[in-house]
């Protein structure tokens, strides 16, 4: 049987993802047909940590092949066939505008928001997510850090509970949804000097702190995010923005042609 590695905990980790600038909406998405690849397995997991706040209750690991060599392609049909038989259980939302200053909601700089829903029953629907506001504006940004889960789950949400058929299908969407703005910060880090990891290596090395909340929940992750994504910019591209648009739409683990 296939080890389970570190990639399980990657599969399972909340959607942790930061917004910028308030946006529309305009529309819901078309409905896509679901579709079981052939090339994956499911693994029943015996026991949860103790230590877990994740009851994880299945993962699908592709058959006879290293997840780490999987094409783009192959690398979604894993993601699909396990964010179609998940479940969202935390979503973490930060929501600064373009210079990263949290909203203060009128106590004049005395406090500063971030969110982190979490789900119980799940029967979350594209209208009350379209209902929130944030989706369908190009003048929004939206960041996560390794992604494509993390934004699979939301268009799992805004797609009536699956997603897309194959990649291109999917990255599409995304655009629609999204407002074609879209950063995978462990994808930029790829084409930094020094910086490599994950989202705790990565801040540690531009020495940006946690400065809310734990590892591994959905809304300190958020805000960790949105600094590391600031800082980045700052970094290594402050007189480069038209390079760094380089980088815009693409998910770490999904890197193809742009669609």
């Amino acid at each position: 049987m296939t080890k389970i590695d570190d990639e399980r905990e990657q599969l399972q980790q909340p959607p942790r993802v930061f917004l910028m600038t308030p946006p529309m909406v305009v529309g819901f998405p078309p409905f896509y047909g679901a579709a079981q690849p052939r090339f994956v397995e499911r693994l029943p997991l015996l026991e949860p940590s103790p230590n877990s706040s994740v009851v994880i209750s299945v993962v699908i690991l592709p058959r006879n092949k290293n997840y780490r060599n999987l094409v783009p392609e192959e690398t979604y049909q894993v993601m699909k066939a396990n964010v179609d038989a998940l479940k969202i259980i935390q979503l973490g939302l930060t929501l600064p505008d373009e210079h990263g200053n949290l909203p203060d909601l009128g106590t004049n700089n005395r406090t500063h928001y971030i969110w982190q829903f979490n789900f119980r029953d799940f029967n979350l629907t594209p209208k009350l997510a379209a209902a929130s506001g944030l989706l369908f504006n190009k003048a929004l940004t939206w960041v996560t850090f390794h992604g494509a889960y993390d934004i699979g789950y939301l268009v799992k949400i805004l797609n009536w509970g699956v997603l897309p058929t194959c990649l291109e299908e999917f990255l599409e969407l995304v655009k629609e949804l999204f407002g074609g703005n879209t950063y995978d910060v462990k994808h930029v880090i790829r084409f930094c000097n020094g910086l490599y990891g994950g989202l705790e290596k990565v801040a540690d090395s531009l020495h940006v702190d946690r400065v809310a909340g734990k590892c591994h929940q959905a809304g300190s992750d958020s805000l960790l995010t949105c600094h590391t994504f600031h800082k980045i910019r700052e970094s290594y591209f402050l007189a480069n923005d038209d390079g760094f648009r380089e980088y815009v739409n693409v998910f770490f683990g999904l890197e193809i042609a742009k669609v």
